[in-house]
């Protein structure tokens, strides 16, 4: 089930109110009991901020982790040996990864293409993905919406949050 929660209803964002600031992943597991939960709103909005105070210490525009990938391997190699070949295979389909663009290291991949390989390198339990198809035209931007909850929903994922510039 995705649900789709607007910055001005945020009180209510995970059925609970905003005031722990104790241990950030109980604060998570009170807050979102679904698999996939979408915060929506304009640039300037505050999608970041609300994400920071709910999940803590987000320090980038798509995801509060870095990959810790090698910026001189091959994608596809780096997905296959972080994740074996079926799952590198949903998680670069999840997020419209073209072959060529498998084919290319991280470091010679075009900012889009390294958000949307850096979300599917970050699909996890727990994961909160800001701003995740910002740097996508609108038709890839729902494309990889599209992608990423099936991946979510497939894989049985708990507790994943995305933000969006992209309102629908």
């Amino acid at each position: 089930m995705v649900r789709v929660f607007h910055l001005l209803d945020r009180a209510r964002v995970f059925n609970a109110v905003l005031e722990s600031h104790g241990d950030a992943a109980a604060g998570r597991r009170r807050r979102c009991g679904g698999g996939l939960g979408v915060v929506p709103g304009p640039s300037g909005s505050g999608k970041t901020t609300v994400l920071r105070q709910l999940f803590g210490g987000a320090t980038g525009k798509v995801a509060t982790a870095v990959p810790d990938w090698n910026n001189t391997h091959v994608v596809s190699a780096a997905f296959k040996k972080n994740f074996g070949a079926g799952d590198a295979c949903a998680r670069l389909d999840a997020c419209a990864l073209a072959e060529e663009e498998r084919a290319m290291r991280f470091s010679e991949l075009s900012a889009c293409a390294r958000a949307r390989a850096q979300v599917a390198w970050l699909l996890a339990d727990h994961a909160v993905l800001d701003e995740f198809t910002s740097l996508a035209p609108r038709s890839l931007a729902w494309e990889v919406a599209r992608g990423v909850s099936e991946y979510v929903r497939n894989n049985g994922l708990k507790h994943v949050v995305v933000a969006s510039v992209h309102e629908n």
